[in-house]
């Protein structure tokens, strides 16, 4: 992290706590070289999958795009906002334990890979 008064890029943590709902760190740094304080705050940053269209293109997920089919499907039924809104983030929870889940096998396989071409034997 670079000093915003310095630029010095070593900058070492003094506190770090929670913020905005549980969704942020807020972390409280001092620079080493100059010793001004700042705060910064972080967020994870959510990749969703891509999707597979028909003619096998790929695009990135795009919620509003999922919204406004919802949106046409259901205009002349008996359906709330908020069932819809319910659904879409469904929608998206299920993508990203798909995509956490990939990622955590391809891990597993990988670990195990090691771990097989790392065994020792004794005698």
């Amino acid at each position: 992290m670079y000093c915003p008064f310095c630029g010095h890029q070593e900058t070492k943590v003094v506190d770090s706590r929670l913020a905005g709902d549980g969704y942020q760190t807020r972390r409280r740094r001092e620079c080493i070289a100059c010793g001004e304080r700042f705060t910064t705050f972080e967020s994870a940053e959510l990749v969703l999958p891509k999707l597979i269209k028909r003619d096998e293109s790929r695009e990135p997920f795009n919620e509003s795009k999922l919204r406004a089919g919802i949106l046409v499907a259901t205009e002349k039924r008996p359906i709330s906002s908020e069932s819809i809104e319910e659904l879409i983030s469904r929608i998206e929870i299920h993508h990203l334990q798909q995509t956490v889940a990939l990622k955590f096998q391809s891990f597993r396989k990988k670990m195990n890979h090691e771990s097989v071409t790392t065994k020792r034997t004794y005698v």
